[in-house]
This record gives C-alpha cells, sequence and structure tokens, in this order.
C-alpha cells in the first residue's frame, strides 16, 4: 500500500481516461483490462474544476444545473464514483475536455432511469475511445454501451472525498469500518483531492 500517493501505485483512489494512453490510468498504472464498469448514479457531481498547483473544485448545488463560472480558467468539471472488478472502486474526477464528451454521453445512456432504479447502480461497458485530433494535441473521447441496472456490490465502498479532513487523535486499532465507510476518519493526504500524485498537467487537460 502507498498510503501518501507518492509513489503512483495502483492504491491510488483516482482514476482517468488519459489521451496519450488511450486507456484508464491510476496514477502511472495503465488499466487496459477494464471493460466492464459499474458507475453509482448517486455520486455524480458537476461544476467547475481549475488545476493551481493541484485540482480544486466547486460543485454545482444539483448536477447538471451550473452555478455561474468562478474564473475564465475554470473548465466545466465532473465527478463519480466506478467500480470494476479488477480494482474495485474508483473516483473519476475530471475536468478534460475528450473526458467530459464521454461523461456526457455515459449519462444519456441511463439518466432518465434514474428515479425508476433506487439504490441501484448502473452496469455499462467500456468499448473504447474515438480519438479527435487538433492542431495542439488530441483528445480520446470514451465510449459506453449500457448493459443494465444491477445492485450495488457489497465491496463498492467509498469515502466522501469533499468531507473536511478530520485528524486521528485516539491511537485505535478498530481498523477499516467498511459496512460505514463515510463514518471513517482520513488524514488529508487520503481525503483531499491537491494530495492526488496524478494532479498535474498532461495533453488531457489542454483547453480545447
Amino acid at each position: 500500500m502507498d498510503i501518501l500517493g507518492i509513489n503512483g501505485s495502483s492504491d491510488n483512489v483516482f482514476i482517468k481516461h488519459s489521451s496519450q494512453s488511450n486507456c484508464w490510468m491510476s496514477g502511472e498504472d495503465e488499466h487496459k483490462d477494464i471493460v466492464h464498469i459499474l458507475i453509482d448514479p448517486s455520486t455524480i457531481k458537476t461544476g467547475w474544476g481549475i488545476y493551481e498547483g493541484g485540482y480544486h473544485w466547486q460543485w454545482d448545488d444539483k448536477p447538471g444545473v451550473a452555478k455561474s463560472q468562478p474564473t475564465s480558467e475554470h473548465k466545466r468539471a465532473f465527478s463519480v464514483w466506478m467500480y470494476t472488478k479488477e480494482h474495485k472502486a474508483k473516483l473519476w474526477r475530471r475536468f478534460s475536455w475528450g473526458e467530459s464528451q464521454g461523461f456526457n454521453s455515459l449519462c444519456a445512456t441511463f439518466w432518465n432511469d434514474i428515479n425508476a432504479n433506487p439504490g441501484k447502480v448502473v452496469h455499462v461497458k467500456y468499448t473504447g475511445a474515438k480519438v479527435e485530433k487538433f492542431k495542439v494535441g488530441q483528445a480520446a473521447i470514451p465510449e459506453f454501451e449500457f448493459v443494465q441496472w444491477v445492485d450495488k456490490p457489497e465491496d463498492f465502498v467509498f469515502t466522501d472525498m469533499d468531507a473536511e479532513p478530520v485528524l486521528e487523535t485516539q491511537n485505535t486499532n478498530s481498523g477499516f469500518d467498511f459496512a460505514n465507510p463515510s463514518s471513517q476518519t482520513i488524514t488529508p493526504q487520503q481525503g483531499d483531492p491537491r494530495f492526488d500524485p496524478s494532479a498535474k498537467l498532461t495533453e488531457d487537460d489542454l483547453p480545447f
């Protein structure tokens, strides 16, 4: 385990779809084995993102209802928890053009049926990416096919990454409570996206 997130290991909770590698990545690790994905629609957030030495986010009060753009440098952003059998829960939180286009198309496959499937998650199939080239760089737009609504797996667990970090004040060995993950304390390095080891600008973040 890389608890500080400094070695780009597969323990990184953040995931992205890279235009450079044209595949999913956690830190520096490529995940070309990802095909079947579960999406938890209750975790979807939309808002604004900017990179200023680290990622900073301002989320809309309601997904899809945009607040005013904080600055001209901010770009529309999204956040959602996804799950794969191979890598368990990962947080897909980005504002790159290609990923945003892919996220829009992904939501279109299930959005109108969310209320009819309370508590369930969406099974989608990642079918690859469509590459679009620009004068500067290129973008790989991830593409998906809807499969079905399913019950949420017991091991699809995650913490609220936007909650204020709480430092542990007592020395206990009780361990992590997977049955109630939102109650767990986290260190700033674990829970604050500003410490994401993959938080660096690449071609994926170019403003097209």
